[in-house]
């Protein structure tokens, strides 16, 4: 008899169960032997359900017993639980064989009536470490029960882990003098063996490499250090340090490259300090011969003895002059590349110094004389920029308030009056509290007692003294300073 996706079958104590008529595709797990829980017996399928039954109870895996997921992916297996005993029981799911990490499954019970069927779903999710190993690992998915206190049934099934590939790399040290080795290490981050091959390359042509293991394989998670011995082709007898920058590869044969740089540097033979240690040794020993020789400690020699020393002093001189026109040559290329270095670096600042970064039409080096910010076309903040105040206005790029009559010199320009005069139409009145202060016959003014003209040569010295007379008797002494100015005009 057929039951949703079971098959109820009553069979004779001790006999094979068989495959009922009409299961179709179905893979029949088989039944329980006798005094305990039936572990399932079938082949793997995926696609296809798989069913096992035990004491009472039927389980089936209605998408097959091979589980294909992807490392770091997850996918999630319908379980169909078939209580056929005759009371209500509750089940729970239990995932044996598998890491922890790679597998969910519900703790909460599923409550089945007699004859009832529900659903579990369980989840397996490996994650994308090297941990993950590719290929197919078994596992037990048992059903418990809590009312006959154990395990009633079970199956076998494979959870397919497909591969995937990744490496990283490190180099130390990453720079060699004169000749020697450097370690390579090679990690397999990915969840399959993996084959690599290892090659080294200078710009130049100029480094010998000899490595000690060119191709090697190794397992997920695994680290293979390999040591990489080089040295100059060609070394210089006479000169300066050189640099030869080199590159590493690895490369994976299933796909994927990494490249770590190193520098080998090569040593001359004679460094040019040692010239001039030799040069100097040259010219204390021909010193010290002439002194000893004027002050009679050595017999004077024969003519062979003469032209021998002769001889040994010209070959000396000979050398002297070899190092020092070597030590020249390289003295002028030296001297050639920091030319060009200081060149270079002084057409960059120039370049900054000539240069207006805040475009407000005063250059650097010329905000750097008036202590402006060459960030900041308006330094003060009187909505001029620092190049209309320096270059057109001539007020100050550093006070918003060039003539202190608290009117700001944008202000100021705004209203026509003049940034630099803190009374633009000298009536008297400052241009903040004067209605037109650009109209110097201020109505407001004709009420008011005017004041006895009395003639100054200096007509600003006149305009303002007739300010202060407008003012309380706290700046009498302004008067009489404006006074004696015009008095000295």
């Amino acid at each position: 008899m057929r039951i949703g996706a079971f098959w109820l079958q009553l069979e004779a104590s001790g006999v094979q169960p068989t495959r009922p008529r009409g299961m179709g595709s179905m893979q029949y797990a088989g039944a329980p032997s006798s005094g305990g829980s039936a572990r399932a017996t079938f082949q793997g399928t995926s696609g296809m359900p798989v069913a096992a039954s035990g004491r009472n109870v039927g389980l089936v895996m209605t998408t097959g017993n091979i589980v294909e997921v992807q490392a770091g992916g997850r996918v999630d297996v319908p379980v169909e639980i078939l209580n056929q005993d005759r009371i209500v029981d509750h089940f729970t799911v239990q995932v044996r064989g598998l890491l922890n990490e790679w597998v969910t499954v519900p703790t909460k019970t599923l409550q089945l009536m007699p004859g009832d069927q529900g659903t579990i779903m369980v989840a397996f999710h490996p994650p994308r470490t090297s941990t993950s190993v590719a290929g197919r690992h078994s596992f037990v998915l048992s059903v418990t029960s809590r009312e006959k206190h154990g395990e009633v049934a079970s199956l076998t099934g494979w959870l397919q882990i497909a591969p995937f590939h990744g490496f990283k790399t490190d180099l130390q040290p990453k720079r060699v003098q004169r000749k020697g080795s450097v370690t390579l290490s090679v990690t397999n981050t990915g969840n399959a063996p993996g084959n690599y091959t290892i090659s080294a390359r200078d710009r130049e042509d100029a480094v010998k490499f000899m490595l000690s293991q060119p191709e090697f394989a190794m397992g997920p998670g695994q680290t293979v250090r390999t040591l990489i011995q080089m040295e100059p082709k060609e070394r210089p007898i006479i000169g300066v340090e050189k640099a030869l920058p080199y590159e590493i590869e690895v490369r994976e044969l299933e796909g994927g490259q990494e490249s770590q740089v190193g520098e080998l540097v090569a040593v001359p033979l004679i460094p040019y300090w040692a010239l001039g240690l030799l040069t100097f040794l040259a010219t204390a020993c021909i010193l010290i011969i002439g002194l000893a020789l004027a002050a009679g400690l050595i017999i004077p020699p024969t003519a062979e003895a003469t032209a021998t020393v002769l001889a040994a002093t010209d070959f000396v001189r000979a050398t002297q002059n070899t190092l020092f026109t070597e030590e020249a040559r390289v003295n002028v290329e030296l001297t050639q590349f920091a030319d060009v270095d200081a060149t270079a670096t002084n057409a960059a600042m120039t370049a900054i110094a000539l240069g207006d970064d805040d475009r407000d039409g005063l250059s650097n080096v010329r905000e750097a004389e008036l202590n402006t910010n060459p960030q900041n076309p308006d330094t003060d903040g009187d909505t001029l920029t620092d190049g209309q105040e320096v270059n057109s206005l001539n007020t100050d790029p550093l006070d918003m308030d060039t003539d202190d009559d608290n009117l700001t010199d944008g202000r100021e320009v705004e209203l026509g009056t003049n940034p630099k005069n803190p009374d633009t139409d000298g009536d008297g009145l400052p241009d903040n509290v004067d209605p037109d202060p650009l109209d110097p016959f201020n109505p407001s003014l004709a009420s008011q007692t005017p004041a006895t003209p009395t003639p100054y040569p200096d007509s600003r010295a006149a305009a303002d003294l007739a300010h202060v007379d407008a003012q309380p008797d706290a700046h009498r002494h302004a008067r009489a300073a404006l006074g004696e100015r015009a008095g000295d005009v």
